[in-house]
């Protein structure tokens, strides 16, 4: 059945709630689930799905600092030209392992095509593991002075832990 477009579309807030054993249907015009929404207020697991997540603005975690969105092996996150993270409180943590890495890249394959990955919070639950970053780096303001070309910032008084990943296709700076 086609569906003239992604098969699903959601709040990323409500992200937690896909599973691999959903069939999102074939022949869509675009094979990925839209994430559309700016605020994430809710701790949750996103899980591998048949198909990738676009995240299709810039997501801001505002969560309680005993929370965190987990962000499960095998999960690919494809971002587009104006997506990025920011982790404001609470916690973000890409656990993949190889070969089923974490995998956040473009949604087009070039060098800072979409913006970053930037941890404002300190919690020791802020982990990139087994991860491959790819393309970032689109030179955002994100709210900061001047222009960062990375695809991961650690702000003041932020903190991540990154272990076993690959971070390539920056525009600048990892």
């Amino acid at each position: 059945h086609d569906n003239g477009g992604s098969p699903y579309r959601i709040s990323p807030n409500n992200a937690g709630v896909l599973d691999v054993r959903t069939s999102y249907g074939t022949n869509n015009r675009d094979d990925f689930i839209e994430v559309t929404g700016t605020r994430v207020t809710d701790g949750q697991t996103w899980a591998v799905t048949p198909i990738p997540y676009k995240i299709l603005e810039r997501l801001v975690l505002q969560l309680r600092s005993t929370d965190a969105v987990f962000v499960g092996e095998g999960v690919t996150l494809l971002m587009a030209e104006t997506a990025g993270i920011r982790v404001e409180s609470g916690a973000l943590a890409l656990r993949g392992a190889p070969p089923a890495r974490v995998t956040v890249r473009g949604a087009f394959e070039a060098p800072g095509y979409w913006d970053m990955i930037s941890f404002a919070s300190n919690s020791p639950g802020n982990v990139i593991q087994g991860a491959e970053i790819a393309h970032g780096g689109a030179a955002s303001d994100f709210d900061f002075t001047g222009d960062v070309e990375s695809s991961i910032r650690v702000e003041d008084g932020g903190l991540v832990r990154i272990e076993d990943s690959i971070i390539r296709g920056t525009k600048a700076a990892g």
